[in-house]
């Protein structure tokens, strides 16, 4: 790896950071980045959902109570669901597939 300077996360484990300062690299704290969010619908029945653990799970300043209603109806309008969807969506929100704050 050229240059020998890294800038890792808090959370990259121990034993790897210890490897890396072994082998001569020079190790920062992680300055900057982002975090990614997505819902995709891959076919007329089927809902994707991600979100990046290391911010929460949600989006930027919404709660879990904030975030449960806004987005049911944002699914219903976008997606017009049937009740077995709905119940997917239910499954989203409650953070067995997004993890809420």
């Amino acid at each position: 790896l050229i240059p020998m300077e890294l800038e890792l996360e808090k959370r990259f484990p121990v034993n790897v950071v210890h490897g890396l300062l072994a082998k001569g690299h020079t190790i920062s704290g992680f300055r900057g980045g982002c975090v990614v969010q997505a819902i995709e619908r891959r076919h007329s029945d089927e809902l994707w959902a991600v979100s990046d653990a290391r911010k929460g799970g949600v989006p930027d300043g919404l709660g879990y109570k904030n975030i449960t209603k806004s987005f049911q109806n944002w699914i219903n309008r976008t997606f017009k669901l049937s009740k077995q969807q709905n119940l997917l969506e239910q499954e989203i929100v409650k953070g067995r597939l997004l993890t809420p704050k």
